[in-house]
């Protein structure tokens, strides 16, 4: 159940899976990817192969993005996620308050599957879900 919890967290935060088949690069500033030169570079950056970047509109990049950088701002309380930046921080890093209101929108959405998961009398543990979050973030980069 663990991994479950995990695999909403980043369903919510990631928007799509991730495939790592690429060096990955360090996203630094919002204006990072339109400095690249290559596609693989790109989706590298996003923990995406080449194909599946190629694929992904452009909107669903820049939310992904948006997610990559708010991942370190994820805490969890008892069962609740929630993020520790301000809308208007996360501006500074990059991420428009369109894509800020979207990943707490997937938040609330993931808070809501474990609210229900355990009214229907699932037994989950979220111990370690940051940690594997961050992990998981990390060895995109």
């Amino acid at each position: 159940m663990k991994c479950d919890i995990l695999f909403l967290v980043l369903i919510g935060l990631c928007s799509c899976a991730c495939t790592l088949d690429n060096k990955a690069v360090d996203i630094d500033s919002a204006d990072d990817l339109n400095k690249l030169e290559t596609v693989a570079e790109k989706a590298a950056k996003l923990g995406l192969s080449s194909e599946v970047y190629s694929r992904m509109p452009e909107k669903v990049r820049g939310y992904r993005e948006a997610s990559i950088k708010l991942a370190n701002y994820v805490e969890l309380k008892g069962r609740t996620f929630y993020l520790t930046i301000s809308k208007q921080k996360a501006k500074a890093l990059g991420v428009t308050g369109e894509q800020y209101d979207v990943v707490v929108k997937n938040l609330n959405a993931t808070n809501i599957a474990i609210q229900e998961a355990m009214e229907n009398g699932d037994t989950l543990d979220l111990s370690g879900a940051i940690e594997e979050l961050r992990k998981t973030i990390s060895e995109m980069k």
